[in-house]
């Protein structure tokens, strides 16, 4: 499972749950981290994919089991633009992907220490083909065509953002915190749109302006 961790070392950081008599988060950035009481577990319930070089991003349900790994998108009949589906790999592992019953295209993105490591383009609705990666650390499956519109290629800068229940309720306070500020300086319209854009980039249209 994914989930973020809060403690007084680790804060909004996340990785692999992994359970069991003694259980651990394979952390994505900082290695091993074993689990105490005084850390807080969040189950993550969506990421967002930001490129860092770019205007591209793309909002990911996420498959984060051995299961949901197996049915990948064969269980959706469609994708909105600019939404996928992620797969979180700890550490350096080599995947290997196939189109299955998935009834439309698809791109693949390959994901490596924050950087595009391998993109598959247009895959066909049916075929046998598989797709392999090396020392891959997520991939990200997406409507075909996107990499293309969005311009994405191989070596492509990213952050992603993780989200759970509890980050999405505290963004929509912080959002009423920004909007009783903003209502105090009206006249600072730079300060207005830069707020505005942030939460734009890093929420998205389907957390933003929701009550």
């Amino acid at each position: 499972m994914l989930v973020k961790i809060q403690s007084r070392s680790y804060i909004d950081d996340y990785g692999m749950l992994v359970d069991g008599p003694r259980p651990y988060v394979h952390m994505f950035e900082s290695g091993i981290v074993p689990i105490t009481n005084r850390m807080k577990v969040d189950p993550v319930i969506q990421i967002r994919a930001l490129w860092m070089d770019s205007n591209a991003k793309v909002t990911c349900d996420i498959a984060d089991t051995d299961q949901k790994k197996r049915i990948g998108l064969q269980s959706y009949t469609h994708l909105e633009d600019d939404h996928g589906l992620y797969f979180p790999y700890p550490g350096c592992s080599d995947v290997k992907f196939h189109q299955g019953s998935v009834p439309f295209s698809l791109d693949l993105i390959f994901l490596r220490d924050g950087r595009v490591a391998k993109l598959e383009i247009g895959t066909k609705v049916g075929s046998t083909e598989l797709w392999s990666c090396k020392d891959c650390d997520g991939v990200i499956e997406v409507n075909s065509g996107y990499c293309d519109t969005n311009k994405v290629s191989e070596g492509d800068r990213l952050i992603v953002w993780a989200y759970s229940s509890s980050d999405i309720e505290s963004y929509r306070k912080d959002r009423h915190a920004i909007q009783v500020e903003l209502k105090a300086q009206l006249d600072n319209l730079e300060y207005r749109s830069r707020v505005t854009s942030l939460m734009h980039s890093i929420l998205g249209e389907e957390y933003y302006g929701k009550k």
